[in-house]
Order: structure tokens, then C-alpha cells, then sequence
């Protein structure tokens, strides 16, 4: 059984990386985003309220310094709006713009038809994906 569910682990590694990279080339070409950038617009997207940007940071599990300068790009193309904080003037918070909100869609959008494609060509992984543990215990 060990050496099988190695097998198994490495098929899910191999599905999830195909898929990541998928994902990351159909967001560059198509909306000009990376990843983190469509996690900080997802993020966002939830928040009814500006947000501090060390909560963001917190949030999509990247460096502050990565997080301040896709927030400095994001602000350029016009997807989020930064404002000085009213508790603390060292500090600033950030929020998705109506452009952010309809690019984080069309995104989406984008994201799910890349996940739906990569793991329709890779049904095995797909059923990694869903339950491996039962597959797991079924082989």
C-alpha cells in the first residue's frame, strides 16, 4: 500500500501543477493577471469594507512587500482604490473598485473553465482531487 499511495500522492503534485499552471498562463493572457493578484481581488470581492494591508497579506499568504507592490499595479490598472486609514494615519486600506470587481468576475469566469478543462483531461487526477481518500483506500 505504500508505494502505491506515493504513486497516488505524486498523480495529485503532478495534476495540481498542470492545473496551477494553466490557470497562471489563462490569467496573464487573458485579464493580465497572476495569481496573487486574482486571490487579492477575490479576497476583496468578499469585504464590504476597506481592508488594512496587513490583513491582505495575511489573507493570500504572500510577503507584504509582494502584497504592496501587486496592491501599487492593482491601483494603476484601477481594480482597487487605497485610502489613508482613519484609525491610523501610518497606515492605509484598500478597496475593489466596480473595474476590479467586473475583472475578478470575468476572471473567475476564466478560472473555472481552465479547472474544468485541465481536470477533464486528467480524470484520474480529478478523482484524486475530489476524494483522495477513497481512492486511496479503493486501489
Amino acid at each position: 500500500m505504500g508505494e502505491r499511495l506515493v504513486e497516488q500522492w505524486l498523480e495529485l503534485v503532478r495534476t495540481a501543477e498542470s492545473t496551477s499552471h494553466a490557470v497562471e498562463r489563462g490569467l496573464a493572457t487573458r485579464h493580465g493577471l497572476c495569481i496573487a493578484a486574482y486571490e487579492i481581488l477575490q479576497m476583496l470581492d468578499t469585504m464590504d469594507v476597506a481592508v488594512r494591508l496587513n490583513h491582505v497579506g495575511a489573507r493570500v499568504s504572500r510577503s507584504q512587500s509582494r502584497v504592496s507592490r501587486l496592491l501599487a499595479q492593482m491601483v494603476d490598472e484601477g481594480y482597487v482604490t487605497r485610502e489613508q486609514s482613519p484609525d491610523d494615519a501610518r497606515s492605509a486600506r484598500v478597496r475593489i473598485t466596480p473595474k476590479g470587481t467586473r475583472e475578478f468576475r470575468a476572471a473567475t469566469q476564466t478560472v473555472q473553465a481552465l479547472l474544468e478543462k485541465s481536470l477533464e483531461d486528467t480524470p484520474k487526477g480529478l478523482r484524486l482531487l475530489t476524494d483522495p481518500a477513497s481512492h486511496a483506500r479503493s486501489s
